[in-house]
Order: structure tokens, then sequence, then C-alpha cells
């Protein structure tokens, strides 16, 4: 069975090849690049050194931050890969499944919500996401899709005075998102780390996810 391979949700509970499994897990970014320098100076062979310090920590699972803009060339609705970062991300993820770490893929840590805005333009970077989740859909490895790093932020649920956007905007844009992933990659969970409360995620994700 296929899907064995694939960490699945059943009855509030995680389960891989009919076996529960809880998560244990870390952020990670390789320690000499991090954030924006990630995909484009991350070294694979310290990556290794790494991914091996932490699976002898018995760590299972890793959550790993893609940023668009080194993914791909040319305007988000294009979705004309970078066949050079593409290749190290393929590498990053071999790196992980070969040590049988599971992958938290975060896909929208610091989007842009000012020029095109994410939430009032969000067909533009569809494509996008569809090319992403669709080249990786058969992938085991992948736990989960974290759709959105602390969207809740964005309509104030740390300050009501910092809220750009309104809960109804970002939560359009998360049913939206999370349809588009589960059509293109079937196999695999999604959720959205919340920093404060989850639950108005619900409707959207398999996994609830806060930022304690």
């Amino acid at each position: 069975n296929v899907g064995d391979a694939f960490v699945m949700a059943e009855d509030g509970q995680l389960m891989l090849n009919k076996r529960p499994f809880q998560i244990k897990g870390v952020n990670y970014y390789p320690r000499e690049s991090a954030w924006h320098r990630f995909l484009p100076e991350a070294d694979l062979e310290e990556m290794a050194l790494e991914l091996d310090l932490i699976a002898q920590a018995n760590v299972n699972t890793v959550r790993i931050f893609l940023w668009y803009e080194p993914l791909f060339v040319c305007e988000p609705e294009d979705a004309v890969p970078n066949a050079a970062a593409f290749a190290k991300l393929d590498a990053i993820i071999t790196l992980l499944a070969e040590r049988d770490i599971k992958i938290i893929v975060a896909l929208k840590d610091l989007p842009d919500l000012i020029v095109r805005p994410l939430y009032t333009d969000w067909a533009r970077y569809d494509a996008q996401t569809t090319y992403i989740v669709r080249r990786y859909q058969a992938e085991a490895a992948i736990l989960a899709w974290d759709l959105r790093n602390e969207g809740d932020l964005d309509y104030g649920a740390r300050d009501p005075n910092e809220a750009t956007y309104s809960q109804e905007e970002v939560l359009d844009w998360l049913a939206h998102t999370s349809d588009l992933v589960q059509d293109n990659a079937p196999h695999h969970l999604v959720t959205a780390g919340w920093w404060g409360d989850p639950t108005v995620t619900e409707r959207y994700v398999d996994i609830l996810s806060f930022h304690h």
C-alpha cells in the first residue's frame, strides 16, 4: 500500500505504516545559511553533518522554510523553476529521507504583503505553489505542508494594532491554498503554524499547529 509510507491522520492520531507516529521535531536551517540564504548558500556536506547530529538526538521531524524567490525565475504566475535551486532542494530532501527524518515544509514564511499582497492577490502565487507540491507529491519523507508561518499575526492575533488584514481575508486565502495543496499532493498532510489560537484553521488543515 503506497499510502502506508506516508504519515496519515486517523481518528486524531498520526499514523505511519499502521503504527502511531509521534513527532519529535525542530525548526531547521543550516547554521551558516539561515532564512533567505538557505537555498542559495546551503552547503550539502555541512548539512549532512548537522543532520547526522539531529538524527543522533532522536529527532524524527524537521520543519524547513521555503522562500519562493530563489526557487523561480520570471513572474510568480509563470512559475518558471530555477533548476539549480530545485536540484539543491531535491538533494536536501534526500539527505533527510536517508536519515528517516520526516519534513514539514513551510511554504509562506515572509511573503509579499505590500506590493502584490498575498491575501488580496493570492491567485498570482498559485502556479508556484502548485509546481512545488506537485514536484514532491510522491515524496514520503514529507509529512506536511505548512501553508503559512504565523499568518494570524497578519490579522492582529498578538496586537490588534498590528493587523494589516482581516481574519476573513487570511482564512479565505488559507481555505483556497489548502484545497490547492490537497488537490495536487493528496498523500501529504496540511497544517498552518499559527502564533496563537489555531482552532480557526481547523476546517482547512489536518494538524492544528501553534507556536508556544
